[in-house]
């Protein structure tokens, strides 16, 4: 029985008391990043997002690590994880399924957020780094 107990302690102790790091990046939080261009992985050829769709965008929210996308016609909700000073991870990625006329661009850029592992930020350009067959280019707002 007192083994029990120790083990019951240690379990929790450890389970518990520790804390996981918590990376906070003031750069990339609570600023609105319009995807600019996507970078095709394979050949680093990048593509400018014409003019002439709606503005895509995306936006980590610095309380509870929510993340917000808008596309050509839809949007997603979800959350974000950073793992290190440039190394983040999406998950829980919820999007609406409207059907629209620019949908080959909302789907580079939605495809390519479910396999984000990290990004970097030089001035008010970020590049989000997918292990799918585009690299996200992003200018803030």
């Amino acid at each position: 029985m007192q083994k029990i107990l120790i083990f019951f302690f240690v379990v929790v102790t450890i389970g518990f008391g520790c804390e996981k790091a918590s990376f906070k990046d003031a750069a990339l939080l609570n600023t609105k990043w319009e995807l600019s261009s996507i970078q095709d992985t394979k050949t680093n050829l990048t593509t400018n997002v014409p003019n002439t769709i709606q503005q895509e965008f995306i936006f980590f929210s610095d309380t509870s690590n929510i993340l917000m996308v808008a596309g050509a016609c839809n949007g997603c909700r979800g959350s974000y994880l950073m793992l290190s000073n440039d190394s983040i991870k999406i998950t829980n990625l919820t999007c609406t399924c409207r059907d629209c006329t620019n949908d080959l661009w909302e789907k580079y850029f939605f495809e390519n957020l479910n396999s984000v592992f990290k990004f970097k930020i030089t001035g008010n350009h970020m590049k989000i780094y997918s292990t799918e067959t585009y690299n996200l280019n992003f200018t803030a707002e």
